[in-house]
């Protein structure tokens, strides 16, 4: 069906294709949807409470953890990490889960309060799937103006309160590319709002963030002689398009962190490698006039391409690429200390002869996550075999040993990932699959068991 959304904005909901009706996507403790029961102030049917001539219903949990009450109320809700069953019991998630993308997969979002995890890919298309089951909940294709001829959603995902905000590209005949952002229901995927970013056609955003008190925070670039690195900070409707401070950058790739009311952004200018921290106070969105770095890291000559970054209480991780002599690169992970602003760990994974680089980093508090691609040709993304590595917190000392490295089957990059917080929980990923076109979503333990 197509929805049609102020300024001409459209977006095509597939909630039908899953045999759900407009109103009965809805996520919770059974994992399904449901009808309310009849109202039971209108008299009419039912078991209702304080209805004319009716009697107070009786829930029926007896022999029922979680499931429907026979009221219209759940016995109880399930732990972390568990679901409902048939018989009101419940049950462990599968350890485990994977699914095909009709496009290839390039964010990755989840979101423990409503259990989801969501997942973009570069034909615009978007879903939302149960973290515990894996299966999809809803779906559309962004399509964010009627004239769009292609849309990409690569800028990123993430929700916030009810609310899902994304990133990309989309392209018009009369007007070529432009960057955008907007807004979706969290749970349905309706209730689109887009809005064009302050660019230029050259521009290309790649990272998306938010801070503690909803506003976003953007990464990209500007293609022009040399490369301009980019900064946005944005709510609806009102964006601020910045220059990244750090002279003669050259390159903002994928590298947006949020944390409370500040953004980490990382760039380089030439083969230096530099972090900095943009507070929002700092950047008002009235009159965009300045937006100055609160902190920046030590310059770093190490050659990185930066296209992840990870923040922990004490330290920002870089995650990306790094040039060797010839056709390759080394998947490379800098730790720098939030104190002095220096890098006191790294880790660099070559094992072949060709192109290897991490693009998704994510932690649980426990452990670093890094996912990649290696032994990709640099022309035929299929050539390219994904790969999930689990790294120690504390990168420094020679302590940087991979606590497990396992190769994900039929995958030809792992682009991104999320985990869940603590022990429990589980590792979801997304990216490019080996079937040209194609993406995948997965979830792997902790122990790096995929399927």
């Amino acid at each position: 069906m197509l929805c049609t959304a102020g300024g001409g904005l459209i977006v095509s909901l597939h909630a039908c294709d899953l045999g759900l009706g407009e109103s009965e996507i809805s996520v919770g403790s059974s994992g399904g949807s449901h009808t309310a029961p009849p109202d039971a102030s209108s008299g009419s049917g039912g078991n209702g409470a304080g209805g004319a001539g009716g009697s107070a219903c009786v829930p029926a949990c007896a022999a029922h953890a979680c499931g429907d009450d026979g009221c219209g109320h759940p016995c109880g809700p399930c732990q972390a990490n568990e679901q409902c069953g048939t018989e009101g019991v419940c049950e462990a998630c599968p350890d485990k889960w994977r699914h095909s993308l009709p496009a290839p997969g390039r964010r990755v979002f989840l979101d423990a309060t409503t259990a989801s995890v969501y997942a973009t890919t570069s034909a615009g298309y978007i879903e939302r799937t149960d973290a515990c089951t894996g299966a999809v909940l809803a779906h559309l294709d962004v399509q964010p103006r009627i004239d769009s001829t292609s849309t990409s959603v690569n800028g990123g995902v993430v929700a916030v309160v009810d609310k899902l905000w994304i990133a990309g590209t989309y392209v018009t005949v009369a007007n070529g590319a432009q960057p955008f952002y907007g807004s979706l229901d969290a749970l349905t995927l309706g209730s689109a709002a887009f809005h064009d970013l302050d660019a230029k056609s050259s521009d290309n955003v790649q990272s998306l963030g938010a801070t503690t008190d909803a506003t976003l925070w953007l990464g990209g670039t500007r293609v022009t002689s040399p490369t301009e690195g980019l900064l946005w900070h944005a709510t609806a409707g009102v964006s601020c398009e910045y220059v990244y401070a750090i002279p003669a950058t050259d390159i903002v790739s994928s590298a947006v962190a949020t944390v409370g009311k500040s953004a980490y952004v990382a760039g380089r200018t030439g083969t230096v490698l530099h972090v900095a921290r943009y507070d929002a106070d700092a950047c008002p969105l009235i009159g965009c006039a300045n937006c100055p770095s609160a902190w920046v890291s030590q310059p770093a000559d190490v050659g990185m391409d930066p296209r992840n970054i990870v923040v922990t209480s004490d330290a920002v991780y870089t995650i990306g690429a790094t040039p060797i002599a010839g056709a390759e690169t080394s998947g490379v992970v800098l730790q720098i200390s939030l104190a002095t602003g220096q890098i006191v760990g790294d880790y660099t994974w070559h094992p072949s002869s060709r192109y290897d680089s991490f693009s998704g980093g994510a932690t649980d508090g426990k452990r670093l996550y890094v996912s990649g691609t290696q032994d990709y040709d640099g022309v035929d993304p299929t050539t390219g075999s994904g790969v999930l590595l689990a790294l120690p917190l504390d990168l420094a000392n020679g302590n940087n040993a991979p606590i497990w490295n396992t190769p994900l089957g039929g995958v030809g990059a792992g682009k991104r990932i999320a985990a869940d917080a603590g022990s429990a929980g589980g590792i979801y990923v997304i990216g490019d699959s080996k079937m040209p076109s194609e993406g995948f979503s997965m979830k792997c333990t902790k122990s790096g068991d995929c399927l």
